[in-house]
């Protein structure tokens, strides 16, 4: 399946810690896929409940490593680990379609 063009529905998660207590959050937005790369745009509801956190950009040739990452029943959950070593983690119902057309990307 190609994305280019498309906009698809996911959540991005972000681990920050508040002194020593490890906080996850989870970010609903959409991936936005173009001839270069993805961007994951963080949706309206997330300012309102004051959760602020840059939009995410990465760039086909900078992806070092997809892999799934599955809970029990749940099987949405990718991770993508740029060259720089950042791993990032998102989840979204097409998961397995979407690391099928990033993996032909890179």
């Amino acid at each position: 399946m190609d994305f280019v063009g498309q906009s698809v529905f996911g959540n991005h998660t972000i681990f920050s810690y508040i002194g020593k207590v490890k906080v996850k959050k989870t970010l609903e937005g959409h991936f936005i896929f173009d001839e270069n790369g993805f961007e994951f745009k963080k949706n309206l509801a997330n300012k309102i409940q004051g959760i602020y956190y840059d939009d995410v950009r990465i760039e086909y040739k900078d992806i070092k490593e997809i892999r799934p990452l599955n809970y029990g029943v749940i099987r949405t959950i990718m991770i993508i680990e740029t060259k720089d070593g950042k791993p990032y983690r998102f989840g979204c119902r097409k998961r397995d379609e979407i690391i099928e057309f990033l993996k032909e990307q890179i």
